[in-house]
């Protein structure tokens, strides 16, 4: 995604892993990259906007609402995030090594309430019908 986003936007892209920070260096030696972790991330800069596609799932709920703290931490007044989410009631299954915790609005309701906006938030079909959603909130 970060590729589609430099084609409109200046972009800093971030990863725990620093082989996938390495290999997109390869490919974008340019780019702005941080080495962060998705729950603390630790750095002094600040984002007019935030985004994640299907990142936040892997982490579980108490952690994902750690993150979603430390963003509006890290966010302008009024800055903006975009994340998306497999849609659902299952909580932690693992396939492969990685935790997947799918969401409800209800439930995305409660975890944006705290302290952002949220300007929209929908289904979508990923591989079937409604299997996604995703939420753009504003910092309040």
């Amino acid at each position: 995604d970060l590729d589609l986003l430099r084609a409109s936007f200046e972009v800093t892209g971030s990863d725990l892993s620093t082989a996938f920070l390495d290999l997109y260096r390869q490919k974008r030696p340019d780019a702005d990259l941080l080495h962060l972790d998705v729950v603390t991330l630790e750095t002094d800069r600040r984002f007019a906007a935030l985004y994640s596609n299907k990142v936040l799932h892997h982490l579980p709920r108490a952690a994902m609402l750690d993150s979603l703290i430390r963003q509006r931490e890290i966010l302008v007044d009024r800055g903006v995030v975009l994340h998306s989410f497999w849609y659902g009631e299952q909580d932690g299954e693992e396939h492969a090594g990685l935790l997947f915790t799918h969401y409800t609005e209800p439930q995305l309701e409660a975890a944006f309430g705290g302290g952002y906006e949220i300007v929209e938030m929908e289904r979508y079909e990923e591989m079937n019908t409604d299997d996604s959603v995703y939420v753009v909130a504003r910092k309040a």
